[in-house]
């Protein structure tokens, strides 16, 4: 009896153990992941816009999937090049290197795109906007891995009006990545993916195209006027003008404008919500040509919305522009998730929508209001550096690159003087600290030697470079701005108004879920590698979104 007992407790305990290892086999993953970045988003153009807004777009993302009020970045400055980088890495460009849009190479010794890459050649026209590839990046992305997983079996396609915002989500092993050519209106990729455009893109630039008919439209509101109870008056003295325009009112005419453009012309269309509409267009027929969602292996669809941006740094965050463009590109995003719906069904798909960095109101708005804001003379003070630096140590070209917010020292000339860096760098410091402009100074060497926990020196801290990264670097004061930039806006502060994004996810099995807790930019790409049971990006050092899933 007992030898029976024993085999008993035996057979029991395997079977226990056969359950739990059907239990950890990994579930079923999603067909498709959709990723949206929405250019220069700030949080509250959510609750800004919502009354407005469609019960499609995002209102279909807050009330069926999971958000946060507290989505943030966790490094600064926040520009587009690091932005889109940091979400598909899953770290920050003290490891993926992408510091800026632009920064000072200090290996080749000059000023460098982020995502230029000369050896490339431009695939859909004769323009040097297709030489990008993403060599500058230093980290593998989720995209990458989800190859890598795959045996390169899923199909990764990536879509932006600028060529940053497509190369960056498309990572090194993409099937195709896609943007638009502002002096041809071409969609365009790089030899770096391909060695022609694939037949569905190339048609897109044949015969009359949808961007000639934008070309010839004109922006009107899509509500009457008065209905813009969210924006200020639309004349107003805060707003850049189009090429020969004489007021920024609506409507824009961008048969005109185009017409008035002395090169890059049909960048202007970039410059309108058409912009969107285009991405969102060839969006759709990549979904229906790729067969996306359709295929053995997960898919990804990856979006950047760039016009948000373009328009954001014309017309400024108070203007019935900007509330325009959101209002149609919550038009554009119901019909693509409608067409999710129909495809693919929204339950085996995975989206998520954030933004690549925020926006501030325009300095000048702020100041009239009585609130903290001012204006700086960026060439006085590097001259006035200049001129310092000259004086303590003798004469010489000892800033290579930047502006008061980077600044790249001459090292060369540094070591030939037997100086050390961090005195020099020590001395810049002193000098634009005399600056009311100025909350702070921070040098290279500090940030090179120590690690900060707190504050907006843990923002800088997260994106130092040792190789990319400036010598010296001037954080402001709220809403300050160069005194030549005094209309639109910008962004690349460690602020909340650049900092606080959205971050929004639904389909597949996220819950409704309403969340206050603090979720990072970098939480992205763990969290979508961890839906489908893969190695996250190679220097992503963060964790998923708790509680995400049912």
């Amino acid at each position: 009896m007992k030898i029976l007992s024993n085999k008993l407790n035996f057979f029991v305990l395997l079977s226990i153990l056969c359950n739990y290892s059907i239990a950890q086999t990994p579930e079923e993953n999603p067909k498709l992941i959709v990723g949206i970045v929405v250019d220069q988003m700030r949080y509250d153009y959510i609750s800004r816009y919502w009354s407005k807004y469609s019960d499609g777009g995002f209102k279909r993302l807050f009330n069926e999937g999971f958000s946060t009020s507290n989505g943030y970045f966790n490094y600064a400055p926040t520009k587009t090049g690091p932005g889109h980088a940091s979400i598909y890495t899953g770290t920050t460009p003290a490891y993926h290197g992408i510091v800026a849009n632009e920064y000072y190479s200090r290996d080749e010794q000059k000023e460098v795109y982020c995502a230029d890459d000369e050896n490339e050649n431009t695939i859909g026209a004769d323009t040097h906007d297709g030489k990008m590839s993403p060599r500058r990046l230093m980290a593998t992305t989720w995209t990458d891995e989800l190859k890598l997983a795959t045996n390169q079996q899923s199909k990764i396609i990536s879509i932006s009006m600028k060529n940053r915002g497509a190369v960056f989500p498309a990572g090194h092993l993409a099937d195709g990545a896609f943007w638009l050519d502002d002096s041809t209106g071409n969609w365009i990729s790089s030899s770096f993916y391909m060695d022609k455009l694939p037949q569905w893109v190339a048609e897109e630039n044949e015969g009359k195209r949808r961007i000639d008919e934008f070309a010839a439209m004109k922006w009107e509101t899509l509500l009457p006027m008065d209905a813009y109870t969210e924006s200020i008056s639309d004349d107003n003295n805060y707003e850049k003008l189009f090429p020969g325009e004489k007021t920024s009112t609506f409507p824009h005419d961008l048969k005109k404008i185009i017409k008035a453009a002395k090169k890059n012309k049909f960048g202007y269309v970039k410059k309108s919500p058409y912009g969107n509409t285009l991405t969102t267009e060839l969006a759709l027929k990549a979904i229906e040509v790729e067969n996306l969602g359709g295929n053995s292996s997960t898919d990804a669809l990856l979006l950047s919305y760039s016009s948000t941006d373009k328009i954001g740094h014309m017309f400024a965050p108070a203007s019935i522009e900007v509330e325009d463009t959101y209002l149609r590109l919550d038009l554009e995003l119901k019909e693509l998730f409608e067409t999710l719906d129909k495809k693919i069904g929204i339950e085996n798909v995975v989206i998520f929508l954030t933004a690549d960095h925020g926006g501030s109101h325009n300095p000048q708005y702020l100041k009239d209001l009585k609130l903290p804001s001012d204006f700086y003379d960026e060439k006085a003070i590097l001259a006035e550096v200049e001129n310092e630096l000259s004086k303590a140590y003798g004469a010489g070209k000892w800033i290579v690159y930047g502006g008061v917010s980077e600044i790249y020292l001459n090292r060369s000339l540094i070591k030939q003087k037997g100086l050390q860096l961090i005195e020099v760098q020590t001395k810049v410091a002193d000098v634009m600290l005399s600056h009311s402009c100025f909350r702070d100074v921070l040098i290279g060497e500090n940030l090179r030697l120590n690690e900060y926990q707190k504050g907006y020196t843990a923002l800088y801290d997260n994106s130092y470079n040792v190789g990319n990264s400036p010598d010296v670097i001037g954080v402001f004061a709220g809403n300050y701005y160069d005194k030549h930039s005094k209309k639109g806006t910008g962004h690349s502060t460690a602020f909340t108004y650049d900092t606080h994004i959205p971050i929004m996810m639904m389909g597949w099995k996220i819950p409704h879920k309403v969340s206050d807790q603090k979720v990072y930019i970098t939480d992205i790409a763990p969290t979508i590698c961890s839906f489908l049971h893969i190695n996250p990006p190679s220097a992503c050092y963060y964790n998923p979104i708790q509680g995400i899933l049912k």
